[in-house]
């Protein structure tokens, strides 16, 4: 096999390196595929299945009126359902029967990120016809996207939130199947972090509890690779190893 010849050629003529038979390459076309390998997408996916997932995340609950909410990661049994493995994300709200309570629920979590990144985020979503049923037509779950300017996500991008086309019985989403629900975006200039938020609320409830199911919660980024040392230390563990699985993107 030939050696490779580094002699380069100017002028009128775009730089060229020159590899054994003859075969002549553009020195820009070589950079750019240098530059297209280090943009390899970078995915994630939350199963619940380790503690460690479940210790990074954010869960909260509130409401006010008499609203209530909570969120909680379950096990599979009689009232809990899950799409993959055992564990899942259980979304409930609920009131004491006053007609202008406000519930909510929701799911965070936070994820390295800097500008020019494409996002692609999802979850698959479910909800029963007979446990904690949605029977309040207002009760809905978004997925919200959110930018942050420090790697702590701390200091929020109000400029730039993406949310999610609404997931509830009224829009076509049927009960006691799971459905995708996903958004896609790119990240603003000057972030450092993102953040996936998963919110089931209702501005009126019935005095009865009503649940969704969240798993296989998934954030893909592509586009200009970030960089790790803009991470803090306890989460670089997150962007070196991701929990990222197929299932999060396959179709039961």
């Amino acid at each position: 096999m030939g050696r490779l010849d580094m002699r380069f050629t100017t002028g009128s003529m775009r730089t060229k390196i020159f590899f054994p038979g003859g075969l002549k390459i553009p020195v820009f076309f070589l950079l750019a595929l240098v530059a297209g390998l280090s943009t390899k997408a970078q995915q994630y996916c939350l199963t619940f299945e380790q503690p460690r997932e479940k210790s990074q995340a954010k869960t909260e609950g509130g409401g006010h009126g008499g609203g209530k909410g909570v969120c909680a990661f379950v096990s599979t049994g009689q009232t809990d359902f899950a799409r993959s493995g055992s564990q899942a994300l259980r979304l409930m709200i609920w009131d004491e029967g006053n007609c202008s309570a406000v519930s909510w629920a929701t799911f965070a979590q936070v994820y390295p990120c800097t500008p020019g990144r494409k996002i692609h985020a999802g979850a698959w979503l479910y909800f029963s016809s007979a446990i904690f049923p949605l029977l309040d037509e207002r009760a809905t779950v978004q997925l919200r996207v959110e930018y942050f300017t420090d790697a702590e996500a701390t200091q929020i991008n109000p400029q730039h939130v993406r949310v999610s086309s609404p997931f509830s019985p009224t829009v076509g989403f049927v009960p006691d199947s799971w459905h995708l629900v996903e958004t896609f975006d790119r990240a603003p200039e000057n972030t450092r972090a993102m953040k996936l938020t998963i919110m089931l609320c209702s501005e009126v409830n019935n005095g009865c509890r009503q649940a969704v199911w969240a798993d296989d919660v998934f954030v893909e980024f592509s586009g200009p690779k970030p960089r790790n040392d803009l991470w803090p230390d306890k989460y670089r563990g997150l962007a070196r190893r991701p929990s990222w699985s197929l299932a999060c993107l396959q179709t039961p």
